[in-house]
């Protein structure tokens, strides 16, 4: 539905868009013709024998390739992590491509948002990305201030990350998380996928709380046999599948020939709930263009109320946790449903329920909940408010039914959650919930022995393990 969903907007250049991977290469002519629109970013790959461009972090985002020779493969330090030897990927180029590719230019492919601006990144580049380097990167990307890297003139309103790690969400990672949706940044991330029998079961960051977790489904909608799946899956979308003698049941986007340098800018086939999750960052970032004020978790809510049920696949078993083949997907496993564009644009124009970022916050203290930036879409008007207590000990809310009210926090650790309905002169509602987590001051990072540091050095990139390279083709008939 995006040729409906696009005769209700097609973007504006007001929503910034980051992809978070391996860089962009600028000199593709399906990204160059942007202009303005794709930004410069940043390189956050600090250290210099895995970056691959002769540095550490500078302010070009470009992608050099990410290539792993058979001789650094085998050397001490790439065997330890087990990094293979491998192609360069353009992983990131790709993304950008399905998230925002020139429109009406008589070339390739077109982006699902048409006028948003895209910052590139880098976070990856051999053998994945670190830990750090991708936690700085989210931070800076949403405009929060990164020690020894100038600041960021284009904040980010959604962050694209199709980084899967190999264990569950940690204390550090999930704090970046909620410090971005604190600051009204959506991150949107891939499932991750796996081959043969290895495990289904979602990891960092897909399994964390606050992010849109997309998982893969083929064209028949059937759960594909590499994507993870878990109850934090919000909802699915195509991710292409390999099919004989065949190219149609994959993901087309922009891509380069280049195995160890930079090749010939091409459309290029591949397969991985990595190419799934930029398209529901597409969709969210049109929303935004229609209702600014919506926030991650409502953007999160709305895509899931819209999301087209599953279809009833009788030539497919029902999907299992950890299931390792195609299946019939489920809202147990596979989230709410299919991504739905158009119906998750007519919900951008409900209002948008907006509570005020808190400070730090610990048991016992006494805040505010402020819902004054609430806001209807066009000529309507914030009717009403009710503030409601969802999760956690029970609390006293007076003033319940007024756009402010204060509280004071349940004196022991543990996670709150207050919500709040608005609903404008037209009879439209919306919600926003606030996740307050109460915690001890001196809290340590389980994962690391820290408060914040490094976990797992380096990320598997989502796709490394499939067929990311599949095969590639010449093409300029699409537009």
């Amino acid at each position: 539905d995006m040729n409906a969903s696009w005769a209700i907007t097609t973007g504006t250049s007001a929503i910034t868009v980051a992809v978070l991977d391996t860089g962009v290469l600028r000199s593709h002519p399906d990204l160059a013709a942007m202009g303005n629109r794709l930004l410069s970013g940043y390189d956050f790959v600090d250290e210099v024998e895995f970056a691959n461009d002769g540095d550490g972090r500078d302010s070009d985002a470009s992608d050099p390739g990410d290539f792993v020779t058979a001789d650094e493969a085998g050397s001490p330090v790439f065997r330890q992590l087990g990094c293979r030897a491998s192609p360069n990927s353009w992983h990131g180029t790709f993304i950008a491509g399905q998230i925002a590719a020139a429109a009406n230019n008589a070339v390739g492919v077109v982006g699902i948002d048409w006028n948003a601006n895209l910052l590139p990144v880098r976070v990856s580049s051999k053998c994945g990305a670190q830990l750090s380097d991708i936690l700085d990167g989210m931070r800076w990307a949403a405009g929060l201030a990164v020690e020894g890297v100038p600041p960021n003139p284009n904040p980010a309103r959604i962050i694209n990350l199709s980084f899967g790690g190999d264990q569950a969400c940690t204390a550090s990672y999930q704090s970046v998380i909620d410090e971005l949706a604190s600051v009204g940044t959506l991150v949107v991330v891939a499932a991750g996928n796996g081959s043969g029998s290895q495990s289904r079961q979602l990891r960092r960051p897909a399994d964390c709380r606050g992010v849109l977790t997309v998982g893969a489904v083929q064209d028949d909608g059937a759960k594909t046999a590499y994507s993870f799946v878990g109850s934090n899956v919000a909802l699915m979308a195509p991710g292409g599948h390999s099919a004989s003698n065949t190219t149609t049941t994959l993901i087309l986007s922009t891509d380069n020939t280049g195995t160890t340098t930079v090749g010939s800018n091409i459309y290029g086939y591949k397969q991985g709930t990595s190419f799934s999750a930029p398209l529901a960052t597409g969709v969210a970032s049109l929303m935004l263009a229609i209702n600014p004020r919506l926030s991650p978790d409502a953007l999160i809510a709305r895509m899931k109320t819209a999301a087209l049920p599953h279809p009833i696949l009788s030539s497919y078993a029902s999907c299992l946790a950890n299931d390792t083949v195609a299946c019939q997907c489920s809202t147990s496993q596979c989230g709410s449903g299919l991504l739905n564009p158009l119906g998750s644009l007519q919900s951008a124009f409900q209002p948008a329920a907006v509570i005020a970022a808190l400070g730090a916050t610990t048991p016992g203290a006494k805040v505010v909940l402020d819902g004054r930036s609430s806001a209807a879409v066009g000529t309507p008007t914030i009717a009403s408010y009710a503030w409601s207590q969802v999760a956690g000990i029970s609390v006293s809310l007076p003033n319940s039914r007024s756009s402010v009210t204060q509280v004071v926090l349940p004196n022991s650790t543990g996670a709150v959650i207050f919500e709040l309905l608005v609903t404008d002169t037209l009879g439209q509602s919306g919600r926003a919930q606030l996740y307050i987590n109460l915690v001890n001051t001196m809290a340590v990072d389980p994962a690391t022995g820290s408060d914040g540091g490094g976990a797992d050095r380096w990320l598997a990139l989502a796709l490394f393990s499939l067929v990311c390279t599949a095969l590639v083709a010449r093409m300029n008939k699409k537009t």
